[in-house]
């Protein structure tokens, strides 16, 4: 059966063909070419080792007919073909199981190839093959070649060699190397030969045209080809490419890429010129991001130009001191002219000094002619930022009006002299943001040198209550800046007491029972009374005068004023850490603007010590040091103590001498601690003690 498969993968119908000649399960099938071959298989009662064959014509099977026998039957197997044969795999016969098997099916060829008609040594043969051709790789270019073929039948009997026939290998494109030899009249085109043999013939053409409409050609067996007579300063392109030995061009041009001839320096008498456009004006510069607008230029006839260098000075007409003697600011122009803007280059700006520096230009063309400009222009450098001195002193307390001016501040800038100052107020200790004021200009000081004694007001009802951190500023006509963050700090409080927590002041404490601090009224106000929160930091529960239990900040009322108390009983987790915060409240009625906070961390799991040298029950001869280590897991090991025993008796560090009761001495560190025995102590270490 057969049947036509749509482009969308359906299938159209069957169409029913020549069966075979027996009726066979288990068979498998192959084709080469337009021949189908049905192999073994079984009929029904046994496996059969017949290979049947048709030929197909516009898609319908021809009859059947026999092809020949497998050395065994086969059964339940497959097979594929290729290079002219057929292989059968895995088959199964009277319980054998096959790998594979390989068969011939119709006449095969084997093609020889050779640099000789002997064919000795023989360069290549094809394998045997169905096929009435091969093909031959690897071959040399603008060689002739000997070939010959044989063949054999499906029995593998080989028939002799036939005669020989020769061909001959196109020549290879040629490989594009550089120019040589370049002139003002001359030029020399090479190339690589990409494994033509000597004696290949080379065609070389050059034109000073890109699409080559005229040109001049050479003939060549060497892998280059000179020119003569061309036009000086010109582009030339060039291309080549191979004949074979029969004067066959049959391979591609390979094209160099262009090259210009050499300029004629007799023709170039005239020197360049440099026009300066870059009109200097009184501008400071603190870094090198100016581009300069100078135009160079080199007459006709001209041979190009080569480079631009600098001079530069202290003073006017190359006087005073010379900073740089030659330095290029251009370098390898290669053209007639030049206009773009350009920059000192770096290395030649950080050697110039702060202040007013002159630079005279140097312009060279390609044939050694030159011209100067001397002072083409100026340049006033300044990167050194302004000097803020400020000796005013703020009031260390809370304010709750204003303290008058600030006073007492100095700015100065030695080159390009002071443009502007400033001072800001923030919140934020360390940010300068201004937050609270922003940048104001304290005073009118553009192009003075020195601004001293500068004192200047602000607007206190602007500040916050709390601290706020004035930073100053000062900005020179260079644009070079200096900022002092936080030079000072103002503390206003105009609404509520101030409060402080005195006890507890530690950060770790094993017991606690009381909390106690200070308050200050603030407006004539007199302070009515304090209230204190606890908050366990690892739970975030409040302490409501029972236990940690209140979501919401609870505020337990302290007794006193000044100083005030809360007497407490808290139950507290080894480990956590707690916040204390106080608030005071005034008569009016207004609470501190700013809360006291205190942290702590619960510690009361004693620390653990260990003796490690010597190790318990060693025996020592001479003991020189004893040492061990400590630790505690929540506030870490402040101290060591330790003693010396001789039965109910410890040696007294003091008196030198062992002696009833205990007495501890501190060791030498903590987490790692040691004790360097005395030449006495030793001494009275008993032998056997």
């Amino acid at each position: 059966w057969r049947t036509q498969i749509s482009s969308d993968g359906s299938i159209n119908g069957w169409v029913s063909l020549n069966s075979l000649p027996v009726s066979l399960h288990s068979l498998s099938a192959s084709a080469i070419g337009n021949k189908l071959f049905a192999i073994g298989g079984n009929n029904g009662s046994e496996a059969i080792s017949e290979i049947f064959s048709s030929t197909l014509e516009n898609g319908n099977i021809t009859n059947w007919i026999y092809e020949k026998s497998l050395p065994y039957p086969n059964q339940l197997h497959n097979s594929l073909s290729a290079v002219g044969k057929l292989f059968i795999f895995g088959d199964y016969y009277n319980s054998v199981y096959y790998a594979l098997r390989t068969g011939s099916i119709g006449t095969e060829y084997k093609i020889q190839i050779s640099e000789n008609p002997s064919f000795s040594p023989l360069k290549e043969e094809s394998p045997w093959v169905g096929d009435t051709k091969w093909s031959f790789g690897s071959l040399l270019p603008n060689k002739t070649y000997y070939l010959r073929a044989t063949s054999r039948n499906m029995a593998g009997v080989e028939n002799p060699y036939s005669g020989w026939i020769s061909t001959l290998t196109y020549s290879a494109p040629p490989l594009k190397d550089s120019w040589s030899n370049i002139g003002t009249s001359t030029l020399a085109a090479n190339w690589f030969d990409n494994s033509n043999p000597p004696g290949t013939l080379y065609n070389c053409e050059i034109s000073s045209s890109p699409d080559f409409n005229t040109f001049i050609s050479s003939q060549t067996l060497n892998l280059s080809a000179t020119f003569y007579n061309l036009l000086s300063n010109t582009t030339y392109y060039g291309r080549v490419k191979s004949a074979d030995i029969l004067g066959r061009q049959n391979s591609a041009y390979s094209y160099l890429d262009p090259v210009i001839t050499a300029f004629d320096p007799s023709l170039d008498v005239d020197t360049p010129t440099i026009t300066v456009n870059y009109i200097e004006s009184v501008i400071w510069k603190s870094s090198n991001s100016f581009y300069y607008d100078v135009d160079l230029f080199d007459p006709t006839p001209s041979a190009g130009l080569d480079k631009l260098t600098v001079k530069i000075t202290t003073g006017p007409s190359q006087s005073g001191t010379v900073i740089v003697e030659s330095s290029d600011v251009l370098s390898g122009i290669n053209s007639q002219s030049y206009t773009q803007d350009w920059q000192i280059p770096d290395n030649v700006w950080n050697l110039i000094p702060c202040g007013t520096s002159y630079l005279s230009l140097t312009l060279i063309d390609k044939v050694g002619h030159s011209t100067s400009v001397i002072d083409a222009f100026y340049i006033m450098k300044d990167t050194t930022p302004p000097v803020i001195s400020v000796t005013y002193n703020p009031p260390t307390e809370y304010l709750n009006q204003y303290p008058g001016s600030v006073s007492s501040a100095t700015f100065s800038d030695t080159f390009s002299k002071l443009k502007k100052i400033y001072y800001s107020v923030s919140s934020n200790s360390g940010s300068g943001d201004g937050n609270v004021i922003k940048w104001t200009e304290i005073a009118s000081v553009y192009g003075q040198e020195q601004a001293s004694d500068i004192s200047w007001n602000y607007d206190f009802n602007k500040l916050i209550n709390g601290s706020n951190y004035f930073s100053i500023k000062a900005i020179d006509i260079a644009d070079n800046e200096t900022v002092l963050i936080d030079t000072f700090t103002i503390k206003k409080n105009v609404s509520g007491p101030i409060v402080s927590i005195s006890t507890p002041s530690l950060t770790y404490l094993s017991t606690i029972t009381y909390i106690s601090g200070y308050n200050t009224e603030s407006d004539s106000k007199a302070v009515m009374g304090t209230e204190i929160s606890i908050k366990n930091k690892n739970t975030n529960l409040y302490w409501n005068g029972s236990g940690f239990l209140s979501v919401s900040q609870f505020w337990n009322v302290a007794i006193g004023t000044y100083p005030f108390v809360l007497n407490v009983n808290l139950s507290l987790v080894s480990g956590n850490q707690y916040e204390i915060v106080a608030r005071s409240s005034d008569v009016a009625g207004n609470y501190s603007q700013v809360f006291a906070t205190h942290t702590f961390t619960f510690d009361n799991t004693a620390p653990s010590a260990q003796v490690e040298n010597p190790s318990n029950g060693a025996s020592v001869y001479n003991l020189q040091k004893i040492s061990g280590s400590a630790d505690d897991s929540i506030s870490s090991v402040s101290k060591v103590y330790f003693m010396i025993k001789k039965e109910e008796k410890s040696w007294n560090f003091s008196t030198s001498k062992f002696e009833s009761g205990e007495n501890f001495i501190e060791a030498n560190g903590s987490s790692n601690w040691e004790y360097s025995l005395s030449d006495i102590l030793k001494a009275n270490l008993e032998n056997g003690g």
